[in-house]
């Protein structure tokens, strides 16, 4: 359990805050959204693991950590607990090793005690609804305290795919020389024909007949000499080489400074308006939200702040959507034709790369001399501004392409006929004398078909050796995977049955729905799938049948049922704003979840919901309360004692303040009207939008106590003495000109409170039911202390 929780320097929070858990109880903070609560749950993630997941996915990592106003050694957060085995753990930010915080207690026995992840964030469930089998996969796993073994797998799976990738460009390597060496014998590269080819051409001129592959450099030596003998001969193979590589080098791309300068004016009128190059970055974001909206059915309230809003927020999204849809079209085809210069700079740079690399000879022609400077001298402009081109389209810089060599390019471009018709022209002098000709032409096959054949041979010897790393690799691979599944499996077992009581407690209405079970699929690496009865039948995947919301109670029962089995000796969690996920009927069962299995547990509950505020003040009276009021940059979350409904009528009473005192009362008789309705089973008139006044609640319940307990009965008794004046505080608590005093709104208040006791066991902090047991009606608590019929 946990004593003292203080954070500073952190993210949003500058100043010290001090999270107080009173002799070991819960704590619940409420704040509007923006008043740094998220803050705390990054820098328990950052306590825990060392890093904050979500960040490092959005590109912010370490580096984001302090707050903007934080000296160094003011970043930390430090850990009180009740357990002096842990005693005091501290981690503080080193700005010199950002990944490695300096850390004072007993961390390492913290994370033997704490092996799962114990705090859940609402993103954490609504991202889950989307998510592929893998990525539930990673996501089930990680919530399991898995997350090393599936690091371990992923890294293992990327380096799986690099040899594969690399087996695969050296068979289709080894294919391109075998249909080269073809070519020039006509059979495939084999050692035999290799040698018996070679010798065809030995015999020729008196040499010894090569018997094995290591005399093969020492004949060709011996047929180069001859070679030399001949200065002519010298001059015919040099000029051969250039004709080779002349070749290889045209034809060139004609139309490479057209394309580059026509994306380059497309870019800078692209980039020119700053405002709507930032909207780039919300064009995924309305789609996400379209979705989303779609999934929930909801309209008036945006799915990833809370906030309502007034008309159609779908019709809103969408017609942002479409504005920027423009936007994005000039965005893709910008981005297409960047793609197709990086390819022809690139066919263009192998190719100028290849021609300077070989072509080094001084004794050949000026124009061969000069062709050569010229391809150096483009290779070197173009090199300057391939960089920007690298980016993604908004952030690429201006392309300057005055910098690039056209002059050179064009000379290129120009002299093509000219040093073909050149080269052509001193071979065809050179061939003159038959005999010269065959001895250049024999020394080139020889040399060519040595080279293809021994390049071969060592691209053959690497893919054998890599066919037994990776098998051998694979097999390692496919092991730790099923020791992970296998682990997994055995994970989704523990938690199994707990899965299924957790996941019908907040499903309890959905009698359609029964045994939910996570299945790993045998047949992929990592994959799982989510199974559920649907009216009879086996249904995957769920997402065929089950809401949005009931998918979050799913992933809402893993989590719970994880932290119990895998962190059974360490009571105490975080839930981040989950309630989000829920619909609002739903929201007392999370409740009625906390309180059944988790009331020895320490719990941080953060919340921007007024209305599940006062469930939980109701539900958990001796939890700590904190309230958010604001944020300042300078100082973080502006925080003070929170005070539960009741009070906070009390002290606008107090300081005279009867408006808001019977707002702030309508707020909270509305919630316990309609749960006491719902528990007792009271009939309320149907409501074709499903709204209901406090006095429509008000006649239900006192009409079914009437029916169940009789109309002498002192609650019922109560309930009429509360007519008096109530209906008229119904009609009018939200408009504000109509005006109540201070003492009326109390006189309402002391009423009220007098009749919810009658309800309420102090025992068990819960309301009475109606239920049949054995036939026979009953209205009582769930622990039986505080009975009214």
């Amino acid at each position: 359990m946990i004593k003292k929780i203080t954070i500073s320097g952190f993210r949003g929070i500058n100043f010290p805050l001090v999270l107080d858990f009173a002799k070991g109880n819960s704590l619940v903070i409420y704040g509007r959204n923006g008043t740094g609560k998220s803050s705390i749950t990054d820098a328990w993630e950052w306590f825990h693991t060392g890093k904050i997941k979500h960040l490092a996915r959005e590109g912010a990592g370490e580096q984001s950590y302090p707050h903007k106003y934080a000296n160094e050694g003011e970043t930390y957060m430090e850990v009180e607990f009740l357990n002096p085995k842990l005693h005091e753990i501290k981690l503080t930010f080193n700005p010199n090793r950002i990944t490695q915080p300096d850390v004072s207690g007993n961390r390492k026995a913290f994370k033997e005690l704490v092996p799962h992840p114990c705090h859940l964030r609402y993103r954490d469930l609504t991202e889950f609804v989307y998510m592929t089998k893998a990525q539930r996969y990673e996501f089930l796993s990680r919530l399991m305290g898995l997350e090393e073994a599936i690091n371990i797998q992923n890294n293992m799976t990327t380096c799986a795919n690099r040899i594969e990738q690399l087996f695969t460009n050296l068979k289709e390597r080894k294919e391109n020389l075998e249909n080269e060496y073809k070519t020039l014998t006509g059979a495939p590269p084999e050692l035999r024909i290799f040698l018996k080819t070679l010798n065809g051409v030995v015999e020729k001129y008196s040499l010894p007949p090569v018997k094995d592959l290591r005399e093969v450099e020492t004949i060709i030596g011996e047929i180069k000499k001859l070679v030399e003998r001949d200065t002519k001969s010298i001059k015919l193979n040099r000029w051969k080489n250039a004709e080779r590589y002349v070749s290889r080098f045209y034809p060139l791309d004609e139309k490479l400074k057209e394309k580059l300068a026509g994306f380059c004016d497309k870019l800078l009128d692209f980039q020119k308006d700053e405002e709507e190059l930032i909207k780039i970055i919300l064009i995924d974001f309305y789609e996400k939200g379209i979705q989303v909206i779609k999934s929930l059915h909801i309209y008036n309230r945006c799915p990833f702040c809370d906030k309502e809003y007034e008309g159609n927020l779908l019709e809103y999204i969408s017609g942002k959507q479409e504005k920027l849809k423009q936007l994005k079209e000039r965005r893709e085809n910008l981005e297409s034709m960047r793609g197709d210069i990086i390819h022809r700079i690139d066919i263009m740079m192998r190719k100028i790369e290849d021609f300077i690399d070989n072509l080094r000879e001084s004794e050949l022609s000026d124009l061969l001399t000069n062709l050569r400077g010229k391809a150096v001298d483009f290779k070197l402009s173009i090199e300057r501004i391939r960089p920007s081109l690298q980016h993604p389209i908004e952030k690429t810089e201006k392309i300057d392409v005055n910098k690039i060599d056209w002059e050179s390019y064009q000379y290129l471009l120009d002299y093509q006929q000219q040093v073909q018709n050149e080269i052509k022209t001193r071979i065809t002098e050179l061939e003159e004398d038959k005999s010269r000709k065959e001895l250049i032409e024999d020394f080139q096959k020889v040399t060519q078909l040595y080279q293809l054949f021994i390049e071969w041979l060592k691209i053959d010897g690497k893919i054998k050796r890599l066919e037994k790393i990776r098998t051998a690799y694979e097999q390692i691979k496919n092991d730790f995977v099923d020791e992970i599944k296998s682990l997994i499996e055995y994970k989704f077992n523990t938690i199994s049955n707990d899965v299924t009581e957790f996941f019908n407690i907040l499903e309890k209405d959905a009698t359609i729905l029964s045994d939910p079970k996570i299945k790993l699929l045998s047949t992929v690496e990592k994959g799982i799938e989510l199974e559920i009865g649907f009216a009879g039948t086996t249904e995957r995947p769920v997402f065929k049948v089950l809401s949005e919301s009931q998918l979050n109670s799913f992933g809402l029962a893993v989590f719970l049922a994880s932290v119990k089995n895998f962190n059974s000796e360490f009571n105490f969690f975080i839930l981040d704003d989950v309630i989000n996920s829920f619909d609002t009927y739903k929201r007392p069962r999370v409740i009625e979840l906390l309180k059944e299995h988790f009331s020895n547990y320490q719990i941080l509950l953060l919340t921007h919901d007024e209305i599940w505020l006062d469930q939980l003040y109701k539900a958990f009276p001796n939890w700590g309360k904190v309230k958010f009021t604001g944020w300042d940059i300078s100082i973080g979350p502006k925080s003070k004692p929170a005070k539960d409904a009741i009070e906070e009528v009390k002290k606008f009473i107090e300081e005279d303040e009867p408006r808001a005192a019977g707002w702030r009362l309508g707020l909270y008789l509305e919630w316990m009207l309609q749960e006491l309705c719902e528990r007792l089973q009271a009939e309320v008139k149907y409501n074709r939008r499903n709204e209901f006044t406090l006095y429509e609640l008000y006649q239900a319940l006192r009409m079914r106590l009437k029916e169940k307990i009789g109309g002498n009965h002192l609650i019922v008794r109560l309930l009429n003495e509360l007519d008096t004046g109530f209906r008229n505080f119904s009609d009018h608590y939200k408009d504000t000109s109509t005006t109540f005093s201070s003492q009326e709104i109390l006189d309402i208040l002391n009423k009220w409170l007098e009749i919810e006791n009658k309800f309420y066991c102090p025992e068990c902090n819960r309301f009475v039911i109606y239920q049949k047991i054995n036939g026979i009606e009953t209205i009582l608590c769930p622990c039986g202390k505080l009975k009214i019929k």
